[in-house]
């Protein structure tokens, strides 16, 4: 695979400008000039022979894994090599401190971490070259089913760290005020047997390593994250002595040429480089565990959005002041000279002075070539102040991007066009993966259409405008859900996709509307049920009177025919063959229906009317299940003995505040649709769950029926909106009881829904 391009060198110096000769003098006074620089600059330092390579060794800080992955593709794709480097590689390995072989002269370069600064305000001559990770992987581990999972839950706890090697976890306990007096320190052993076994409570670990391992035996990892507590170090970091980089600055600059030609490779190809540390450097690992490493070490090195090795000196000092403060350094510190970027700043000032007294010689001499060399350093001094402004300005934009989009609650993904025409994926940020559920890595080198299938756009002709906004519920790709998306041009082969996750706000704006055809109806009911009623109960008693003076074998009427001259079963016989008693039975039904209708409507008008105290949900739950068990109706209409009950309650649920009768209603009307929807189906089931959801109490009654199509789903809470039969409902049901848990007891209902996979009502009361 090909190399891709990628950001700038680290540390680059602007070419010196060169002026078109004017005379004869001046073209060898500057031919003087320019030998002595070249003298200069060869006294600065030797330089690769140009007969062999420079042989150069850098120490790691552990052993062979992908953590050093770079440096293994550095070497196999020959990017040292270009630079005129041969690197060996040293194995780190418990007890070796990688800074230290460097001052003992038994390496050149060395990977370490942050600690290295204290190390220098100790007197070690350390310069940090770059940060390779910019998050460090240390954490604390422990056992999920311990319960650990703060660093509250900490005290009285056994916990394995050193305190010089694990300063963030150090630093973490200090922020959440967790004193090491109230911990039990036990020495790191480097192996997690201890922690599997119950021997101690939590242990420093990477969280590219040891939380796999811990997987692999079967048991899932607890991490506490320092990063989560506002802890925020660097990780492995490239590291030389102050004499060879003073000695050698070139060498250093072609040895981070390659180092950062390497780092990309290797994330750009882990699985490549993974058989490669397999075939070549350890067996230790298998290839599984090596690409999980490389999984995690993307969100530490954030390839895709800063430079590979990029260093902010704010953040080294926001560093030094926490080390400050555990009293691991002293107040007045100084970070001159820490910096390799210093280093080469103070060769350029040295190498001006020397170009400046050299004028300074031959001004006496030829005045003009002095007056040309003055404007040519001045030229060069600005230049290179300029160069510099611009390179921080450069930085701190960077940096200030990089936390836009690492803290953004807005999800993006990034797209390139590649060399097949389609836009390809090739980062994300954290954003994306919460509002997925999916990390973004796995999908690396996708199509946009296979990321997102609802999308068309997978050429550049079929983005036309500069943004637009779609919404999609799709079950494939990166994303299942509904999303408002944004889709645009970052460049003229560079696509974003900033997005959002619309389905609780669709849900939201639903419930909101319900609520408000709710109190709608509520003011309604109130002021026609009286004018409705007083007919009704008119209709109703006319029509008993008549159905009794036709059919009852009273005295009365027997006179009352003979009067007429006929006798009753002759009225009765007429009666029966024209159909009247059943129409005037008719005429009774449809009006009791008319006020059992009126009197669920008047139900909407009686918000504040409710009483509510602690309730039982379960025994609420349960109560309903033996109401509806005995309801003369439902056994009618279905046998509701025959619905299989599952109960799922949670031991110790707090009570839930509410009005026994109404949420006992609610739960009814729930039950009964739901046996209704089953009717005739074979094995039918409910399901019963109550639980604690944060300060609310949760209830949902899950049935296996026959479900219902999205359309039904958005109007099942709508008044008079219903599936069944002609006279077979009054559509108020559930309205009802939305109506009593929204408005009258400050809840919320739902509910979720699919053809053929049942239903299920989720209601959250407030606990008491």
């Amino acid at each position: 695979m090909q190399e891709h391009p990628g950001p700038p060198p680290l540390f680059s110096r602007p070419p010196k400008p060169l002026c078109p000769p004017r005379k004869a003098l001046a073209l060898q006074v500057l031919a003087l000039v320019c030998a002595l620089l070249l003298a200069s600059v060869a006294a600065a330092g030797p330089t690769p022979s140009s007969h062999g390579l420079e042989t150069v060794r850098l120490q790691l800080k552990w052993r062979h894994q992908f953590q050093f992955a770079g440096y293994y593709a550095a070497i196999e794709k020959g990017f040292f090599r270009d630079e005129g480097l041969a690197v060996e590689l040293v194995e780190g390995n418990p007890g070796v401190t990688p800074s230290q072989v460097i001052l003992d002269g038994q390496a050149d370069f060395a990977v370490d971490a942050p600690s290295i600064v204290i190390q220098r305000q100790l007197g070690a001559p350390l310069v940090a070259l770059a940060a390779i990770f910019q998050h460090s992987p240390t954490v604390l581990l422990t056992r999920r089913d311990s319960g650990i999972l703060t660093p509250q839950d900490l005290r009285g706890k056994r916990v394995m760290f050193t305190q010089l090697t694990d300063p963030e976890c150090l630093a973490m306990l200090s922020n959440e005020h967790v004193t090491l007096d109230s911990l039990t320190i036990m020495p790191h052993n480097w192996s997690i047997d201890d922690l599997i076994m119950g021997k101690v409570d939590a242990q420093t670990a990477y969280l590219t390593n040891e939380p796999y391992q811990m997987l692999l035996r079967g048991v899932e990892p607890g991490v506490i994250n320092p990063r989560s507590y506002g802890i925020d170090f660097y990780g492995d970091c490239l590291v030389a002595t102050e004499a060879k980089v003073r000695e050698d600055p070139r060498l250093v600059e072609a040895f981070l040429r390659g180092v950062q030609r390497g780092w990309r490779y290797a994330m750009e190809n882990r699985e490549e480089i993974a058989r490669l540390i397999l075939a070549k450097y350890t067996p230790r690992k298998s290839l599984d565990a090596l690409l999980y490493e490389a999984r995690v070490m993307d969100e530490l090195i954030k390839p895709e959005f800063v430079a590979i090795g990029h260093m902010n000196p704010e953040r080294w000092r926001h560093i030094a002041d926490v080390y400050v403060r555990l009293g691991m350094m002293p107040r007045n510190y100084s970070l001159e000279g820490f910096f390799f970027s210093d280093i080469i700043e103070e060769a350029a000032r040295r190498e001006q002075r020397i170009f400046r007294n050299v004028l300074s010689v031959l001004a006496g001499a030829v005045l003009l070539a002095a007056g040309f060399g003055i404007a040519q350093w001045r030229f060069g001094k600005r230049l290179a102040r300029q160069v510099r402004e611009r390179t921080e300005a450069l930085a701190a934009s960077e940096e200030t991007f990089r936390s836009i989009v690492e803290s953004s609650p807005v999800g993006m993904l990034f797209f390139r066009k590649g060399d097949d025409g389609l836009y390809r994926l090739t980062g994300g940020n954290p954003a994306a993966d919460r509002l997925t559920a999916r990390p973004h890595r796995e999908y690396l080198g996708r199509a946009l259409a296979e990321t997102f299938p609802d999308l068309e756009a997978t050429d550049a002709t079929a983005v036309e405008t500069s943004q637009r906004s779609v919404e999609t519920r799709s079950d494939e790709g990166l994303f299942r859900g509904l999303y408002d998306v944004h889709l645009f041009h970052t460049g003229p082969e560079a696509l974003a996709l900033i997005f959002q996750e619309v389905s609780e706000r669709r849900r939201m704006m639903e419930m909101l509307i319900q609520t408000e055809k709710m109190m709608s109806l509520g003011g309604l009911a109130a002021g026609m049920a009286h004018e409705i009623n007083n007919p009704l109960g008119g209709i109703i008693q006319s029509a008993q009177v008549v159905l009794s003076r036709l059919t009852r074998d009273s005295e009365v009427n027997r006179q009352a025919a003979m009067a007429a001259g006929c006798e009753m079963e002759a009225v009765r016989s007429f009666l029966t063959a024209r159909d009247i008693l059943f129409m005037v039975q008719a005429m009774r039904d449809s009006a009791l229906r008319a006020a059992q209708i009126v009197g669920s409507m008047l139900e909407f008008s009686r918000a504040g009317d409710v009483s509510l105290s602690p309730l039982s949900l379960p025994a609420v739950l349960d109560k309903a299940v033996e109401l509806c068990s005995t309801d003369f109706d439902h056994q009618n209409k279905y046998d509701f003995k025959g619905v299989r009950i599952l109960r799922e309650y949670e031991a110790h649920l707090p009570p839930a505040l509410g009005n026994r009768t109404q949420i006992q209603q609610v739960f009814m009307n729930l039950m009964a649709n739901a046996a209704h929807a089953m009717a005739g189906q074979g094995d039918p089931e409910i399901v019963l769950r109550a639980r604690r959801d944060g300060d609310m109490a949760r209830v949902e009654i899950e049935d296996n029926g026959p479900g219902m199509t999205e359309d039904v789903r958005r109007k099942v809470f709508e008044p008079f909106f219903t599936t069944k039969g002609v006279g077979e409902g009054t559509g108020l049901g559930l309205s009802l009881s939305y109506f009593i848990i929204t408005n009258n007891h400050n809840g919320t209902i739902e509910v979720e829904s699919d053809p053929g996979r049942g239903s299920r009502f989720i209601i959250r009361l407030p606990l008491a």
